[in-house]
């Protein structure tokens, strides 16, 4: 899931996710069944981060979490759609600050949740493996392309197509 997004694991009950409403085919394949989606991307939808902000705040409410203490992942986020190249990341901010928000009082967790992730499900290892595969095209690709007299940015868009051509179908 791209920036602007959130998962809560309450202390009790099931996780929620918050994500943006154009992930909706990946997020059907995720392992947190309660998605809940706000508009983001179209000149015409609202501020992406009031938009989650204004969702979390009614998920917290419902719940009666208003003051609780959650912990949060504060490192890093990517902050553009993921068919950019070189996508900029920044510090997690706007996730951040759409949680400050809600009421809830926030605690860095980022040391625990790194710990969570070093540990690899079966499908997230398939996944890995996947992606491997996937960045050997580019890899190839990059091979065969580099030489002497060609631009970074024909080099880059060799790179693409070949990831997109023969590893995202």
């Amino acid at each position: 899931v791209i920036g602007r997004s959130a998962v809560i694991v309450p202390d009790e009950g099931d996780p929620v996710l918050f994500a943006p409403e154009m992930e909706r085919q990946a997020l059907d394949r995720a392992f947190v069944k309660d998605i809940r989606t706000f508009p983001v991307w179209k000149l015409q939808d609202p501020d992406p981060e009031a938009s989650l902000a204004r969702l979390i705040s009614d998920w917290v409410a419902s719940r009666g979490l208003a003051g609780k203490r959650a912990g949060v992942e504060m490192a890093f986020e990517d902050i553009a759609p993921a068919q950019k190249v070189l996508e900029p990341w920044a510090a997690a901010a706007p996730s951040r600050r759409a949680l400050e928000a809600t009421g809830l009082h926030l605690a860095d967790a980022t040391e625990l949740l790194t710990q969570l992730r070093a540990r690899k499900t079966p499908a997230e290892i398939q996944r890995i493996r996947t992606a491997n595969e996937v960045a050997q095209f580019g890899v190839r690709a990059f091979e065969q392309r580099l030489g002497p007299g060609i631009a970074e940015h024909e080099l880059a868009a060799a790179v693409e197509e070949a990831v997109v051509r023969l590893g995202t179908g």
